[in-house]
């Protein structure tokens, strides 16, 4: 994985502001039924079942990484949706989920 231009992770930005990167789409193949998606990652050998906003923030983060409050405000804009600090705490929640899955990680400095 690498940092995006963008990205400056140090001690003085909170967990939010800390920006996020995700593999190279060359690295995951996906399949898709609706709503649920399928993420095989050459890299673990592993496949993740993924519901559709935790596929959409990783999509995101596939095509630039990213801080939790860029990619909110980007899915909101996209869907119509305000952006607000529910909004910011779900997407906060799917980060950890695709951290935990190791699919995203924290951009190096």
């Amino acid at each position: 994985m690498v940092a995006g231009d963008n990205c400056v992770n140090d001690s003085r930005h909170s967990e939010k502001e800390l920006c996020w990167v995700a593999p190279e789409q060359k690295e995951l193949f996906w399949e898709s039924w609706g709503e649920q998606h399928a993420v095989f990652d050459t890299r673990s050998g592993e496949t993740h079942l993924l519901p559709d906003p935790t596929a959409r923030v990783l999509q995101q983060l596939i095509v630039r990484p990213g801080t939790v409050k860029e990619v909110a405000e980007s899915l909101c804009a996209e869907s119509g949706e305000a952006f607000n600090e529910q909004s910011l705490e779900v997407v906060e929640r799917l980060f950890r989920q695709l951290e935990s899955a190791e699919l995203i990680e924290k951009a190096d400095t």
